[in-house]
């Protein structure tokens, strides 16, 4: 792997922020280290911004939300509350996915094709927001001078974008589409070579409180329950600890924690209004700028999370030259209460019909409450035992929402109920974290299928002769007696040649019926798993072993790699999309057990067969033998009966004499009185 730097970019609708990793080739994960970023308009490194900004009327440039609220008149178009669900703003019915694989071919935006998609102004809008907010971050003087530096020697940059975790994939692809159009999707960044990747957020949430967390505290048996309650969407994801491929995943896209700042927004103008000169001066400022109440959206959004993180437990709703007015948390919670989400999200998002009617005249409280039981209800019927959870989102601080998870979830004891102490930047470092994981993830998948493409066939081949050699005393103790049948038979003249004999000795050695005899026999059964452990298995996890070396895979042991032992680490299903290579590991664990299995079986069989055709074919030889074993003399009269002359016999030596005779006598209906001359005693003798 190259020097690479990871920039986790995470958009929220209510803060962005993002994140900075830097990884030389071969870095352990759990080493690395993030660095702080300073974002533009903030005073403290790795403090988020708010998603919100503005143009300067006499230069023209992008500004963000301190200069927005300090001074709302002096701006224009306000915009903020833009992150949405992409598939929402299809002014179409009906389903498009059948484009899902045109959309994800496309490079670059066209607007003749998502017309005829029936993209409309929303659609636009959506698109124009987010490329200006994101063009003005990556391009701000003081943020570049920062990055530039934190990029050091990286010869490549990624970008890590979050996404909500309930997008469908059309969702994702339209975002993706919309943000190749940004600086981002440039092939290039200050001089790097530069791609984009999409992730889930809270399954980066996710990977972050791993990484960052003392997860001993959670029963290492049990599954692991990440709430992310974010300002437009609220995110679940469950792992288990051993791995980051989710069981399950699902979300709301619309029961984010927005809508309680337009709540607050509501309250704060109906205070304005019985204050008639303070009401008629904000109409005015209205007029003059329609998108003003964005601003003060973002005052009151800003009162909100300090009402939920001091102690003083109220707050001043500052806007502009307006005074200002204390909400305090018992009224706050009020107006939660109270308020219709629906409503307030028709209102100020363009919430659809459809949906609002699925959310009804319920509060916010309501709502997600109904949420959490409807998605315990779903993960109970999956099997899934919870044995912890991680709150994170920024509105995870409001008291009421950790409050009615431990309702809901009150089969979890509280200390396996972990709170994010650094919410707003969990998403953005977890993105980054996912791209170095799934990098890493792709080259060690790579050096794993060198593993079953060039080496599998050989380590099984290389240990087959061990496998015949061990298998032979129980295959003869096995089939002996069934064999030995037919031997006897031709002994007493009732087959009629050695070679009749041999053909019923394979017929009862054909692979399907070997395949009920053997697979029955516990001794049989023993040998097999005894060589695919100690034999191809620890083979093939020594190769393992030296490919986790090789990736800095720590605390794994040479039994932990055993294909065919009970592996400590948790297999589970095969994921589809891993996060990290410790993922990719346990599938392959779980691929290549398949495969030596099914190539075992055969080989296995294949064996069995040769070792049997191998015993047939030589047994006659060992009955001529017998046959033989009388000396000379008994060759003579051995000749005389089959006819070949003891003058032959003499010229001919007794070395030709037994390969003549061989040929003959396999299909030579022999006399009684000469097979007799085969005792039972040396029968058994050959079968030895």
């Amino acid at each position: 792997m190259p020097m690479k730097t990871y920039v986790g970019y995470d958009l929220g609708d209510g803060d962005t922020i993002t994140d900075i990793l830097n990884v030389d080739p071969g870095k352990s994960a759990a080493n690395v280290e993030f660095r702080d970023m300073s974002m533009p308009d903030t005073v403290y490194s790795g403090q988020a911004m708010p998603t919100v900004f503005s143009f300067d009327d006499e230069i023209g440039d992008v500004i963000f939300s301190q200069s927005i609220t300090v001074d709302p008149e002096s701006v224009k178009n306000i915009v903020a509350y833009f992150k949405r669900r992409p598939s929402d703003l299809l002014d179409i019915v009906g389903d498009v996915s059948s484009e899902l694989e045109e959309i994800r071919d496309l490079t670059e935006w066209s607007d003749n094709y998502f017309q005829r998609l029936g993209c409309g102004e929303e659609m636009l809008r959506f698109k124009n927001s987010v490329t200006t907010f994101t063009n003005a971050i990556f391009s701000d003087e003081n943020y570049l001078r920062r990055l530039r530096s934190a990029l050091g020697d990286s010869e490549e940059i990624e970008f890590c974008v979050g996404h909500p975790t309930d997008w469908s994939e059309l969702d994702v692809e339209l975002y993706k589409l919309i943000l190749k159009g940004s600086v981002l999707g440039a092939e290039e960044f200050e001089g790097k070579k530069a791609s984009m990747r999409m992730e889930a957020e809270s399954r980066a949430a996710f990977m972050y409180s791993r990484w960052n967390t003392a997860f001993s505290v959670f029963p290492s048996d049990k599954s692991i329950l990440l709430i992310d309650v974010g300002s437009s969407t609220i995110d679940i994801t469950v792992m288990k600890l051993s791995s980051q491929n989710h069981q399950y995943n699902t979300g709301n896209n619309y029961l984010g924690a927005r809508s309680i700042d337009f709540m607050i927004r509501d309250w704060y103008l109906e205070k304005i209004k019985q204050q008639p000169v303070m009401w008629e001066m904000y109409q005015s400022m209205v007029n003059k700028n329609p998108t003003v109440s964005n601003a003060l959206t973002l005052s009151c959004r800003r009162a909100k999370e300090q009402i939920y993180s001091f102690t003083k437990r109220r707050s001043v709703i500052g806007f502009g030259l307006f005074p200002g007015i204390e909400l305090t948390q018992d009224e706050l919670e009020r107006i939660i209460d109270e308020t219709p989400v629906s409503r307030i999200l028709k209102e100020n998002l363009g919430l659809s019909a459809y949906e609002a009617e699925i959310i009804g005249n319920r509060s916010w409280k309501e709502l997600f409450r109904d949420f959490l039981i409807g998605k315990k209800e779903e993960m109970e019927d999956q099997g899934i035992e919870l044995g912890g959870i991680i709150l994170t989102g920024g509105a995870s601080r409001m008291s009421f929402v950790p409050q009615t998870v431990k309702e809901i979830f009150d089969g979890i004891p509280e200390e396996n109920v972990i709170y994010d102490m650094d919410p707003s930047r969990s998403i953005s470092k977890g993105l980054a974290l996912a791209g170095l994981s799934r990098d890493r993830a792709e080259v060690f998948d790579a050096d794993v299928r060198h593993l079953i493409d060039e080496k599998l066939d050989k380590i099984i081949g290389d240990n087959i002769p061990t496998l015949g050699s061990e298998m032979g005393k129980v295959i003869s103790d096995i089939l002996t007696p069934k064999m030995k049948k037919h031997v006897l038979s031709w002994r007493d003249g009732e087959i009629d040649t050695l070679e009749n004999m041999n053909k019923r000795i394979k017929e009862d050695c054909r692979e399907e019926k070997l395949a009920g005899i053997l697979f029955n026999d516990r001794r049989y059964i023993q040998v097999v798993e005894s060589w695919l452990k100690n034999k191809v298995g620890m083979d093939i996890a020594l190769e393992l072993k030296e490919i986790c070396d090789k990736y800095g895979v720590r605390n794994i042991k040479i039994d932990d790699l055993n294909i065919m032992n009970m592996p400590s680490i948790d297999i589970g299903d095969i994921p589809i999309d891993p996060l990290e290579f410790m993922d990719t590991l346990s599938a392959v664990i779980a691929v290549i057990a398949g495969i030596v299995s099914a190539t075992s079986v055969v080989s296995i069989m294949a064996v069995t067969v040769v070792v049997l055709s191998i015993i047939s074919e030589t047994l006659a030889t060992s009955l001529f033998l017998l046959l033989a074993g009388m000396g000379l003399p008994g060759w003579t009269v051995i000749a005389a009966i089959i006819g070949i002359s003891v003058a032959k016999l003499v010229s001919g030596g007794v070395r030709k004499f037994k390969e003549l005779f061989r040929e003959r006598v396999m299909g030579w209906n022999l006399l009684k009185p000469l097979r007799k001359m085969v005792s039972i005693a040396k029968i058994d003798e050959s079968f030895q």
